[in-house]
């Protein structure tokens, strides 16, 4: 089930953002058994914790870390702080085939300094547990998506979970990653689609983002907001 606007691109700050969004998702037929919040990035973790508190949901973070190669303009890969990584779909199978071949040990050696920095920035406190989300309704969310790659590697982490429901919720996308939610989730939530996505910064007025300490202390204090 998709729930969107084609009209709403502009905001003053990721948490007006969140508020519009819960009230969206508070609005609409659905109802919530048992959610969780998973936010995409620290920009999501601001708009996932005005979810969280409309409705009582906890809430973790899937931080992530893009692989690139010298020459390329997309990815070849992202890292999440789950300890999985994911090559970037969007390349061909015959491209992936090519660049694995002739780029392995670079993309050996990027993938590790992708997850040594993601170890410095989480730390023990940015571990997610598969069994704290088990039988749970998941809402990833994130505060922009141009590309589906995060989506792609947090679904590849949840596989392995029994979950009730799959929900992705997020302000902005491109039609693009609209269609790649179709495949990965039961409903969507989008305040804004667009064709020609700048970044993700553009469409906020105000940019200030807590650092991964500061959300991880959200998270921890999620329960006394509802």
């Amino acid at each position: 089930m998709l729930h969107y606007s084609v009209t709403m691109h502009y905001f003053e700050d990721r948490k007006q953002a969140g508020k519009l969004l819960a009230e969206k998702m508070k609005k609409s037929s659905a109802s919530y058994v048992n959610p969780a919040v998973l936010a995409l990035n620290e920009g999501g973790a601001v708009i996932g914790a005005e979810l969280a508190k409309t409705l009582h949901a906890s809430m973790y973070i899937l931080s992530t870390e893009d692989v690139n190669l010298p020459g390329e303009g997309a990815p070849v890969g992202i890292a999440s702080s789950a300890g999985n990584f994911l090559y970037n779909s969007a390349y061909s199978t015959g491209q992936m085939d090519e660049l694995k071949g002739d780029y392995r040990q670079v993309i050996d050696q990027e993938r590790y300094r992708a997850f040594q920095t993601l170890n410095r920035i989480i730390g023990k406190d940015g571990i997610i547990h598969k069994e704290l989300l088990k039988r749970h309704e998941i809402i990833m969310v994130s505060d922009g998506l141009k590309d589906p790659l995060k989506l792609e590697v947090a679904v590849d982490y949840l596989k392995p979970i029994a979950s009730r429901k799959m929900v992705i919720a997020t302000p902005i996308a491109t039609v693009a990653v609209i269609d790649k939610m179709h495949l990965l989730a039961d409903e969507i939530y989008c305040l804004g689609v667009i064709d020609n996505y700048l970044t993700t910064h553009h469409y906020y007025q105000n940019n200030d983002i807590p650092d991964h300490a500061t959300v991880v202390e959200m998270m921890r204090n999620i329960v006394l907001n509802w």
